[in-house]
């Protein structure tokens, strides 16, 4: 384990740290978080109006850094999974904002796979050839606090 302490976050209290931190980072008229109360997100957590979809996520527990990949890896597949499969929703939501790049955000990562799966993922949404995704394309993992 690296030398210093890991903060345990519970679900929604990252989730809004998150969207607080998206808001600083692209300023609050930039930046539409999505609630998901009332029939889900689709996908996202919210986006900005420069093409970046947001999801959040984090255990509510302390894992191992293989039983957390594997927890990643489960939030990317049904996130992405939502992404290609909410079309509708997901151009109401966006308007004319076209995503260029789908965000994971977590408190930590230690696993390569991690980004191989999500790599793997940005081919799997490009090929879908979606409405709302722009022709600039990346998929990364976001990790804020060090």
């Amino acid at each position: 384990m690296n030398n210093y302490a890991v903060r345990l976050w519970e679900a929604k209290e990252w989730e809004s740290y998150v969207n607080d931190l998206l808001r600083l980072k692209h300023g609050t008229e930039n930046y539409i978080p999505i609630p998901d109360g009332d029939g889900g997100d689709g996908g996202i957590e919210g986006y900005s109006l420069n093409g970046n979809a947001y999801q959040s996520y984090c255990p509510d527990e302390y894992c191992r850094p293989a039983e957390l990949a594997e927890k990643q890896i489960k939030k990317i597949r049904t996130d992405i999974f939502k992404f290609i499969n909410n079309e509708s929703k997901l151009k109401k939501l966006l308007g004319n904002t076209k995503i260029k790049r789908w965000v994971l955000m977590v408190p930590r990562h230690q696993s390569k796979e991690l980004v191989a799966y999500a790599t793997k993922k940005t081919a799997e949404v490009v090929s879908k050839n979606l409405s709302y995704r722009s022709e600039e394309h990346t998929s990364e993992l976001q990790s804020p606090i060090r």
